[in-house]
């Protein structure tokens, strides 16, 4: 490893340790946070990357610390002597021979089967087909033209010849089917005397309706408000943020939020918040919308109290 190089990443190892330090986390609060075993966060802010499986999870452990500790503007600088390892990785004599070709290359599939399963679909739709057509109870329509008693011709289905011979065929004293196929002459309702039995109404026709109000309702009906809980935090996490809520020494909730998670919470007693990425959570207190805690890639500190009252922790 170069000189050079390793002075570069012992210096920005120091940078990173005096960040953590400024926002009062431990080696321990950062492995819970970044879920990074501590000795390759030790590692990096020594700059020593000797006990690290390979570049590419040295790069991925240094971007997920910087974004924790929100000090992403450092990454360009680890970027020059990161790429100057990969070039001196691959200095020295190339090995030939460490892996085989396969045996065979790519076939193209058989038609042989590309036949048979064509062969199934269209043996499977054949048999839908003719199940749905044997199934079906609905008869062929027919039109059939009848005639009259006074010489007046109507045009009738098959279909509504045999409803007329359900409902009037088995009737006593029913008249031929040439006689029902006739037109009865036309009868007013005016005509129609109604009987009604002794104690009941006579149900209003649409004649004696006609020019009468319709009460006037609402069918729209009117949506309740919404209730808003008294003393409770919630949480609308849109990226990345690592939160622990604490009341007093005791931790009651600790996790990375990932984004679309909410969270809510009670507040019976005094509580404290620290976020790990302020900027990527919102926050609502007894139904009020607070927006971000803090700086988007800074660790924030914030109470909530059950009298209704919130604040920032100064460090």
């Amino acid at each position: 490893m170069p000189e050079n190089r390793e002075d570069v990443l012992r210096d920005l190892g120091i940078r990173i340790r005096q960040k953590r330090e400024e926002l009062e986390l431990s080696l321990r609060e950062a492995h819970e946070g970044t879920k990074i075993r501590a000795e390759f966060l030790e590692g990096i802010e020594r700059g020593d990357y000797s006990e690290f499986p390979g570049t590419v999870y040295i790069r991925g452990f240094i971007r997920t610390y910087l974004r924790f500790l929100g000090a992403e503007e450092l990454w360009e600088s680890f970027l020059p002597a990161l790429n100057e390892g990969e070039l001196s990785d691959c200095d020295g004599e190339m090995v030939v021979g460490t892996c085989t070709l396969p045996a065979k290359g790519f076939r193209p599939a058989s038609r042989f089967w590309l036949f048979v399963i064509l062969m199934l679909v269209l043996l499977g739709s054949s048999w839908y087909v003719w199940y749905t057509w044997s199934v079906s109870d609905t008869p062929p329509l027919s039109i059939l033209e009848e005639t009259g008693k006074n010489g007046e011709s109507r045009t009738v289905s098959s279909a509504d010849q045999q409803a007329e011979k359900d409902v009037l065929g088995d009737a006593p004293g029913a008249a031929p089917d040439k006689e029902l196929s006739g037109f009865s002459p036309a009868v007013k309702s005016s005509d129609l005397a109604i009987t009604v039995p002794p104690g009941m109404t006579a149900t209003p026709t649409a004649a004696e309706l006609v020019g009468k109000a319709l009460p006037e309702t609402s069918s729209v009906p009117v949506p309740a408000p919404e209730e808003i809980k008294k003393n409770e935090l919630v949480i609308n996490a849109s990226g990345d943020c690592w939160v622990r809520v604490q009341q007093g020494k005791k931790t009651l909730f600790e996790r990375t939020l990932k984004s679309g998670d909410r969270v809510s919470f009670p507040v019976e007693e005094r509580i404290t918040v620290i976020y790990g990425r302020a900027g990527a959570v919102t926050t609502q207190w007894n139904g009020e919308d607070l927006g971000n805690p803090g700086r988007s890639k800074g660790v924030e500190r914030m109470f909530y109290a059950p009298d209704g009252t919130s604040g920032r922790i100064n460090q």
